[in-house]
């Protein structure tokens, strides 16, 4: 009891402490109203509500959900656009209905998706979420929108419900306004009302958990799951309940938001909005309730009095908030980090598996083989002929993404480390092209080895600390990155010394001039066809096998005396090196370096690659491919109600994803063949059940009485002893 109470006064202290800290650093340094400073803590209590559903769902499934926000954003937005265009519906009958769907979302993605792949790696499941979180997010926001009873959507304002205060007109009490201190703008019921149901509900929350028995088994679960479930506890219920629950935390936060001023995580998913609930969640150390929300409210309050005080330097908060993840993650390591190798890898991931030795040499198989290396030849010279300059375009977008594609086979395929900030990389090779080729003006055949070793490098010096982190944790950090680099790299005002001003010129090499569209793909498609190269001899090689060997138990490898952290390493580098040389292309292509290196981008290609199969090169092939054709897309039916379901639908059905549909047709048809052929190749019944396997293969036809032993007659065959039946060896 005496111990528990110390760590309480502790805790109280430290909190004390923060908060005293914060306020002289807002209040005297920054010297920012008080009114600024509550609209912060108001604010941060919103920022809250998913932070702690972010916790409660990693505590229970091991799994860092990036779909808690898109869960709220369907219910979210029916609230709203209830709230402004049906006067006629109650505001608390809007508020309802809005935090039931909510709900309902997030026990529906828990029973489909969650069971789905309960069995799956963590980090598998979680870059999953990232598929649903598209899924629910764009697809239920967009039906949503287009209810029957709602006025059309070109008789919407486009700014309804822009700007703090926008909602004010059509919420109860409109005319309320509560002054603090000396500050002009008042806080109205669109401020005080999201504070107080905050309260409420993150109160209500920690009563639950506390007090009741369904929230001391939660706790259970969260502490130890395989104990609780030998005790009788039904994980899965309460996983449900989890989701449920952090369903309704998120619809709030997404309607309180827009209640503020910031609708945008009500119109789908919005990478960026989830970069404060995952450093709140940081400093909470995946752990405490309390830490999660104090840090959650000290970095909205510190967000608003820097924006009030210096707006010029708010987006470098984002390169702090990345700082307080990549160290929160290195140093703070509790115990609910201490996950298995199945957990934070994809070991449990089938690796493709080439043709067997014994039917490669079969002439049939070579020849059809060849054929269809012909065929993608063909079409690869073809497309160029028969496309315009739009197709050219797209198609050298995909060949780049492939590209991208490939970084993040050998990082997170071969070498288990996830990165949910790869187009970051991308950008830091597109502003190093930018800077050596329009500041400097070096030749291309200068600008492109650099700024690939030059990515590179920062790839292992952003790999090097990593190595220390389980793949969940590198996750968060990554993303944070890639909304860090997003924010800071391609703005002027801090790298106006290295981007181009005046855009890029492409390059004439050996009299080839690729500002024609069919050379500039020309280009795009000799480098992907030499990083394939480079990465197929990579895995073929000591260093690769290592990777792999690292990435599914690492503690056996070095126990040998591997050097894993070589073996890593270089894994970093080579990824870093591609993505580098997707971003300096991707400079010449644009002629230009834009702010589209963007975090959405980058959890983009993090599912399409492992929509593709993250484990092979034909994977990242295919997800090149996915990103060429999707570009082409136009329909907004398609592209509202469709696409953001198709990599979930996949996904779902095929965990393997598309490379290994290509795969399984492939051994089906060699199965066929090595049963007529009479061959036994058990590489190709590796995933069978011994039983299956025993019916499948049954002889065609009848043996032969004239062939093998049967030919020899009735000889009975026996070996000649060197001992007689005493035991007493012969002469």
């Amino acid at each position: 009891m005496t111990s528990r109470r110390s760590l309480l006064a502790r805790a109280v202290a430290a909190y004390v402490l923060g908060a005293a800290v914060l306020a002289v650093l807002c209040l005297v340094v920054f010297a920012v109203p008080v009114a600024i400073v509550s609209e912060g803590v108001i604010a941060g209590l919103v920022v809250a509500l998913p932070a702690v559903a972010l916790l409660l769902v990693y505590r229970v499934n091991r799994i860092i959900n990036f779909a808690q926000l898109a869960i709220g954003a369907a219910g979210g937005q029916l609230t709203l656009l209830l709230l402004r265009f049906e006067p006629a519906v109650p505001f608390w009958a809007s508020l309802t209905l809005g935090l039931g769907l909510s709900a309902a979302v997030g026990a529906i993605v828990e029973l489909v998706i969650g069971r789905r792949f309960a069995r799956a790696p963590r980090v598998a499941l979680t870059i999953i979420t990232i598929a649903v979180a598209y899924a629910v997010g764009n697809t239920g926001s967009s039906l949503i929108q287009d209810l029957p009873f709602l006025p059309p959507k070109s008789a919407r304002p486009i700014t309804a419900f822009a700007g703090p205060g926008g909602l004010q007109p059509y919420l109860p009490l409109p005319h309320l306004a509560v002054h603090i201190g000396s500050f002009a703008a008042p806080l109205g019921f669109s401020v005080l009302f999201p504070f107080e149901v905050s309260i409420v509900l993150l109160g209500g929350l920690f009563v639950f958990l506390r007090y009741s028995r369904m929230g001391t088994a939660i706790r259970a679960v969260a502490e130890n799951t395989e104990r609780a479930a030998l005790l009788g506890v039904s994980v899965g219920l309460l996983s449900t309940v989890v989701w449920t629950i952090g369903g309704v935390l998120s619809g709030a936060s997404v309607t309180f938001n827009a209640f503020i001023g910031d609708p945008r995580s009500s119109f789908g998913f919005v990478p960026e909005a989830l970069l404060l609930p995952l450093v709140a969640v940081t400093i909470g150390r995946f752990r405490s309730f309390g830490a999660t929300i104090a840090g959650a409210i000290a970095c909205e309050v510190l967000s608003a009095s820097v924006d009030y005080s210096h707006s010029s330097y708010v987006d470098l908060l984002n390169v702090g908030f990345f700082v307080v993840v990549a160290v929160g993650a290195y140093l703070a390591r509790p115990p609910s980090y201490r996950q298995t190798s199945a957990e934070v890898s994809w070991a449990a991931t089938r690796e493709l598996r080439p043709i067997p030795e014994e039917l490669a040499r079969i002439g049939g198989i070579r020849a059809a083989r060849w054929t269809l290396i012909g065929l993608v030849v063909v079409a690869a010279v073809v497309l160029p002929i028969v496309g315009d300059t739009t197709v050219m375009t797209t198609a050298q977008t995909g060949l780049l993404d492939a590209i991208v594609a490939l970084s993040l086979v050998v990082l997170t395929g071969w070498a288990g480390q996830v990165s949910l900030g790869q187009f970051a990389l991308v950008g830091i090779g597109a502003a190093i092209t930018g800077g050596l080729a329009a500041h400097l003006g070096l030749p291309f055949l200068i600008v492109v080895p650099m700024a690939t070793v030059a990515t590179a490098l920062v790839a292992m010096l952003i790999g090097y600390p990593a190595l220390r982190v389980p793949g969940l944790l590198l996750a968060g950090a990554t993303f944070a990155l890639a909304v860090a680099v997003e924010t800071v790299l391609f703005d002027h005002r801090w790298f106006g010394w290295l981007l181009p001003r005046s855009g890029i010129r492409r390059p004439t090499v050996l009299l080839v001039n690729f500002d024609d569209e069919r050379a500039m793909y020309a280009l795009c498609l000799v480098a992907l066809i030499a990083s394939a190269a480079v990465v197929i001899n990579l895995r073929r090689s000591r260093a690769g096998r290592i990777l792999i060997g690292a990435r599914d138990n690492e503690a056996n490898l070095a126990s040998i005396g591997f050097n894993v952290v070589r073996a890593r390493l270089l894994g970093f580098a080579v990824s870093g090196g591609l993505a580098g040389l997707a971003g300096s292309l991707f400079a010449y292509q644009l002629r230009d370096v834009p702010q589209i290196f963007d975090a959405n981008a980058s959890v983009t290609i993090a599912v399409v690659t492992v929509l593709g199969g993250i484990t092979s090169v034909l994977g990242a092939l295919l997800a090149g491919v996915y990103m060429g054709v999707t570009g082409r897309i136009n329909s907004n039916v398609i592209a509202d109600y469709i696409l953001p379901l198709l990599p979930l639908g996949i996904l779902y059905a095929v965990p393997g994803g598309l490379a290994s549909i290509v795969v399984g047709v492939r051994d089906s048809v060699l199965r066929v063949i090595a049963q007529r052929r009479q061959l036994v190749v058990p590489s190709l019944f590796a995933d069978y059940d011994p039983d299956t396997v025993a019916r499948r293969l049954v002889p065609l036809r009848p043996p032969s009485s004239d062939s093998g032993l049967r030919a020899l007659g009735d000889v009975d065959f026996a070996l000649p002893s060197r001992r007689d039946r005493t035991g007493v060896p012969t002469p």
